[in-house]
């Protein structure tokens, strides 16, 4: 038995790359969960027609931190629209007589915050002074998982693809079948052409299963084209095997595939949409802009939650192609080290 032990912690301290995953890799999760998680100090902004409010919430409302905007100031054909078209408003007010109506886009951490400010300065009021209603443009009534399942629909597809295919290709690689394959005349870039669509083709099945699972299954609602949804989604899985394929180029077993999840994979889900961005503390939320899965969740959200079209998330779409390409150009490149003749 001692020998094993021995053995087993000479092996663990010759591989410094396992090593730094079990002594590195929770801090640097944790570390980066303490930022995300931590107060954002996010000051809401709230659009409202001063002279409408009562005077003792208006005084109670601009001694809380938010920011107030004039109402009036502003060209709209209806709040909803405003809240759409104005994505720095968190929150609008107005009133009728003894009522006052908010709207928010959708129930998150910026208009949570903006709805509990106005509610501690209503409390300077009886109960019965002001009658509060909200309105919610998107997803009023929505349980958690419609609220966030878009997240979760890019992030699990991504997640599964990427270890599957850097694991397989990783085998391929040890197993010598990748170095024979290059001693034939077949080009670098028809090689790396056909593992992505052998994989891609797998890839199609995973996502119209998830895809029709999710939406008909599940019940989850879809305000726009479930088409868009599927071509979304099949993007976001073709790029998952270049990514993967990537990585199996520079691992040289398949434990070491799994290393590069808690760095390369996990840290993306917290950057795709469950924190809104521009709530996370010291401007990490840029980081969202080399995200893949950011734009694949971004466009999933739009056409699910906004009913968006193909003109709202081309943007979306363009740099979900171009981290698509680009990876497949890398993979090529990198494919040269291999070919010994």
């Amino acid at each position: 038995m001692k020998g094993i032990v021995v053995r087993v912690i000479h092996q663990m301290m010759g591989d410094k790359r396992t090593l730094g995953l079990i002594v590195f890799a929770p801090i640097l999760i944790f570390t980066l969960i303490f930022f995300l998680l931590n107060d954002s100090g996010y000051v809401p902004t709230i659009a409202l027609d001063q002279s409408a409010l009562p005077a003792p919430v208006l005084s109670a409302l601009e001694s809380e931190d938010v920011r107030l905007a004039d109402l009036r100031s502003m060209t709209y054909e209806s709040e909803e629209q405003l809240l759409i078209d104005d994505k720095s408003i968190d929150m609008i007010v107005t009133r009728d007589g003894t009522q006052i109506d908010t709207y928010i886009l959708e129930t998150t951490e910026k208009s949570a915050s903006a709805i509990k400010a106005l509610q501690t300065a209503i409390a300077s009021l009886t109960p019965a002074a002001v009658k509060v209603n909200t309105h919610v443009v998107y997803g009023e009534d929505a349980t958690i998982f419609q609220s966030l399942g878009f997240v979760f629909l890019a992030f699990l597809s991504f997640f599964f693809v990427f270890v599957i295919s850097g694991m397989t290709l990783v085998r391929e690689r040890t197993g010598g079948t990748l170095e024979r394959l290059l001693m034939t005349p077949v080009k670098r870039w028809e090689v790396m052409t056909g593992y992505m669509l052998g994989y891609g083709f797998f890839a199609v099945i995973q996502s119209a299963l998830l895809v029709v699972f999710t939406l008909y299954v599940l019940k989850m609602p879809c305000a726009g084209s479930v088409g868009l949804i599927f071509m979304i989604m099949l993007i976001n899985t073709v790029m998952a095997v270049l990514f993967g394929a990537l990585v199996s180029i520079v691992a040289s077993s398949e434990m070491q595939v799994v290393q590069f999840i808690p760095t390369l994979v996990i840290p993306q889900i917290f950057f795709c949409g469950i924190i809104p961005q521009d709530t996370i503390p010291f401007g990490l939320g840029n980081l969202s802009y080399i995200m893949p899965v950011y734009y694949s969740s971004e466009a999933i959200r739009r056409v699910l939650i906004e009913g968006a079209g193909f003109s709202k998330i081309w943007l979306q779409t363009l740099a979900l192609v171009g981290y698509t390409l680009a990876l497949w150009i890398i993979n090529t490149l990198a494919l040269k080290k291999f070919r010994t003749l």
